[in-house]
């Protein structure tokens, strides 16, 4: 994360933290409302020589309470050592993500697709309406932003003037990241994210994407362009075994700590 991640949670969320006597912050929390529906938990940090003193949990026990009192259901994207904490707490599977990286990542051929093009801020509307449908909830302040930040990385799907998929991304201290990523299909998928890879601002900085393991084709063509698997996630929703929303247009995620 760097610090335009951290301004946007910081002013789009609600967070809270353990300081010393001193008043040095040595642990984190926060929550990320998206609609009504949705408290994405994130930002739970914990400096090492603190650590192993249950703060984190606590800070997350918290985290929970306060979405449950607002009607909100909690989601994460855990580890796998994390998941087996999450487990008993109540939350639940309800996505497979794998992480892939390049380092460095020279680029593709130019995809030769017409009906990609660079996102306009019109299209945040329609943008915003494919990601609610997936993500089952809306995350146009998210949106909003990622477009704003790094707009480069930002391409529309149009046919016959209506928005059939997009790509975002953001940059991060030493990485950029790619996603979300929705589409109808994998063909459009990968034209999408070739665009975004053409144009990035420094395109010899390492890239991350994490991928819905599901969406198979897209993963081996990753693997096909040199992005090697780094680790896995599972997305988890706290009291639900099944998406909020449809997440078979979804192919990639903005990220672990953006949802």
């Amino acid at each position: 994360q760097n610090t335009a991640d951290w301004t946007y949670i910081l002013s789009h969320g609600l967070g809270w933290g353990y300081e010393d006597d001193a008043g040095y912050l040595g642990a984190t929390a926060m929550i990320l409302p998206y609609g009504e529906r949705v408290a994405w938990i994130c930002m739970v940090l914990v400096t090492a020589s603190w650590r192993n003193r249950g703060i984190a949990t606590a800070l997350l026990r918290h985290c929970i309470a306060q979405a449950e009192d607002r009607g909100w259901v909690p989601g994460l994207d855990a580890t796998e050592a994390g998941r087996q904490v999450y487990l008993p707490m109540g939350f639940c599977d309800i996505l497979s993500l794998t992480r892939f990286k390049a380092e460095p990542f020279v680029g593709l051929e130019k995809p030769h697709d017409r009906t990609c093009r660079p996102m306009t801020k019109a299209d945040l509307p329609a943008v915003v309406r494919l990601d609610e449908a997936t993500a089952g909830a809306s995350r146009a302040g998210l949106l909003e932003s990622l477009h704003l930040r790094t707009p480069s990385l930002c391409w529309v799907v149009e046919r016959d003037g209506i928005i059939e998929g997009f790509c975002m991304g953001r940059d991060g201290c030493d990485a950029d990241q790619i996603g979300p990523i929705v589409s109808a299909n994998d063909e459009t998928a990968i034209a999408l994210i070739g665009h975004a890879l053409q144009t990035r601002p420094e395109p010899l900085r390492r890239i991350y994407i994490d991928a819905l393991t599901d969406q198979k084709a897209f993963c081996l063509w990753l693997g096909d362009q040199g992005f090697e698997k780094q680790r896995g996630f599972s997305r988890m929703l706290k009291g639900r075994s099944t998406p909020l929303g449809d997440p078979a247009p979804l192919f990639a995620i903005a990220g672990p700590e953006l949802g």
